[in-house]
Order: C-alpha cells, then structure tokens, then sequence
C-alpha cells in the first residue's frame, strides 16, 4: 500500500443535516438522512451521485451532544433547489492523504 498526497476535485453535494449527536449515533443519523435527501432528489428529478458523508470531530475529541452531521449525495452540475430539510453544499478542493492499494481485492481486508 502506498501513501499519496494529492487534491479532491470540488464536489457539489445536497445534503441533509443532524446536529447534537454524539459519536454513537452517527451512523444511525446517516442512516435517517439519506432516505429524505433520495426524495428530495427524486422530487426534483436529479440523480444521486456518491454518497458523502461529512462531520466535523477533531481526531475524535469533540463531545458527545456536539456534533453535526451533513449526509446526502453528489450531484455535479444538476439543478437542484433547497428546502427546508435539504440544502445544496459546494464542498472545496482540499489536500489530503490518500490510502492507494495495489492489489487482488482478496487483500483489502488485510491492507
């Protein structure tokens, strides 16, 4: 496995949010969101993209009952309208560190 820096591409995602979580109820919220952000994108007549979801929580240190959570989809250059539930985020160019695997997928478990 090889360690790359490189940059995201901007993405531009329609999300759903949930705020005062703690780091327990994550997944149970993504889960909750996701199925009215697909509505939202049906109603409109836009198709989802690549999940996304996004949270902030320095290296885990954020308290419980203090974290918001964005989950929805891409949706590149779709036209799509906000509602009360569902809001549009243009998401930026960012540099990260990106896990590269070479490789049978029989050894991602072990990469």
């Amino acid at each position: 496995m090889d360690i790359v820096i490189k940059h995201t591409q901007p993405l531009r995602v329609v999300v759903a949010s949930a705020s005062g979580l703690s780091h327990a109820a994550i997944g149970a919220a993504f889960g909750r969101l996701m199925p009215a952000v697909t509505a939202h994108l049906e109603a409109a007549g836009a198709k989802p993209g690549i999940g996304v979801g996004i949270y902030a929580d320095a290296g885990g240190t954020a308290p419980d009952g203090e974290i918001t959570l964005h989950a929805g989809f891409d949706v590149g250059d779709q036209d799509v309208p906000d509602s009360e539930a569902v809001r549009v985020m243009d998401l930026p160019v960012l540099e990260v560190a990106a896990a590269v695997y070479r490789g049978s997928g029989d050894g991602i478990p072990g990469a």
